[in-house]
């Protein structure tokens, strides 16, 4: 008798509610000092229908995530009440990766330990700089000094799996400043470490000052020196970039976020959430509304909360597999091509396109195609390039 082996799927939980928008943040979020309690009762009917829509009840949660938004905003209790429901309306794996975004302007050291105890097991700390400068360059609420008070406190909380959150490539920036945050960051030890370049994006206060012309971004080149130097820096310590943006310790990979550049499937639970499931179609891909006051009034009225519901083409979902797949550091892979489409590299591909390529953007090792650190910084371009 063949052993039955469940699916898997992750759920990832929005958390809308931020103390203070950063004037780089494009994110689906408000300001506010907490969460609502009406929209937390909306997130948790939303979980439970959401597991019988899909038919996803048999299906195994293995790896969870707070996101935001400012998930700290929530109290342990509130955490705790938000992990029975999934664990009641799925099956929570006894070792789910389970993550918390932390705001360091929004924690103490109670809630830390509090986090800890109902079942969180993973942090991201939000830092972005231990450059003071930085911090009110970006909007931050928080200094250096907060930043590792936070990291301490969740060490003594018994969490042995911490990412911090970095931000680069800001204006006047340069490799040696950035290596300053780097050195910090190195002390504290964390297991992982997400390194992001400054994008200015629309909507965004940032947007606005540099139409405006009130600052200037730094130029593609030095930006891309200066993610060049951080990555080789980073690499020469330890840390494994496994991702365009993310560099980890051995075995320290964020596993929900691999969920999204492997196609794996997901649940998005909370306003703007988007979800994934593989087996309908090539895929059905959707997301809520955006705002917490439409989404509340959404399941109130035992309607679906959702802003808009995709299904994937065949050719939508090798598009797909191409541009998230160059974004890892094992690259896109001939067999899985095969496997998944039935089809070969230079069937997805432009071989043309390829051969146009410069020789230090890619590899091509054993059946796959993997981006070097310069390429990284392009992937999403080089990926649409490459696309028939």
């Amino acid at each position: 008798m063949s052993k039955y082996i469940a699916k898997k799927i992750g759920i990832y939980l929005h958390i809308p509610y931020c103390i203070k928008k950063c004037s780089y943040c494009a994110f689906n979020s408000i300001p506010s000092n907490g969460v609502s309690k009406p929209y937390l009762q909306a997130m948790d009917k939303e979980i439970d229908r959401a597991s019988t829509l899909f038919n996803l009840k048999e299906y195994l949660v293995d790896t969870l995530y707070f996101g935001g938004g400012t998930p700290s905003l929530l109290t342990p209790g509130e955490v705790k009440g938000l992990l029975r429901r999934v664990d009641a309306s799925y099956k929570l794996a006894e070792d789910a990766e389970m993550t918390l975004e932390l705001n360091p302007a929004a924690q103490d050291g109670i809630n830390i330990h509090g986090y800890r105890r109902a079942g969180i097991n993973r942090l991201s700390i939000g830092i972005q700089s231990f450059d003071e400068k930085n911090l009110r360059f970006l909007g931050r609420l928080h200094d250096a000094k907060e930043a590792e008070f936070s990291f301490a406190r969740a060490r003594e909380a018994g969490f042995d799996n911490i990412s911090i959150d970095l931000i680069c490539g800001l204006p006047g920036q340069k490799a040696g400043d950035v290596k300053s945050d780097l050195e910090r960051a190195l002390k504290l030890g964390p297991e992982h470490i997400s390194l992001y370049l400054l994008s200015i994006e629309s909507g965004t206060p940032f947007f606005s000052a540099v139409k405006e012309g009130r600052f200037a971004p730094l130029d593609d080149e030095m930006q891309g020196e200066i993610y060049q130097c951080a990555s080789e820096y980073l690499q020469i310590n330890g840390y494994v970039r496994y991702e365009t943006s993310n560099y980890a310790q051995n075995g320290f990979e964020s596993k929900h976020n691999m969920r999204y550049w492997r196609g794996e499937d997901y649940i998005g639970v909370g306003a703007g959430a988007h979800s994934f499931i593989s087996d309908i179609g090539w895929g059905m891909r959707c997301w809520n509304v955006k705002s917490p006051d439409k989404y509340i009034n959404s399941i109130d009225s035992n309607l679906l909360p959702l802003e808009e519901l995709e299904i994937l083409t065949r050719k939508d979902a090798i598009r797909e597999s191409v541009l998230t797949s160059l974004r890892t550091s094992t690259g896109l892979s001939e067999e899985m091509l095969n496997k998944k489409f039935a089809i070969s590299l230079f069937e997805a591909l432009s071989e043309g396109a390829l051969k146009m390529l410069p020789g230090d953007i890619y590899k091509n090792e054993k059946g796959r195609i993997i981006l070097t650190e310069k390429g990284a910084l392009m992937a999403d371009e080089v990926a649409l390039s490459l696309l028939i």
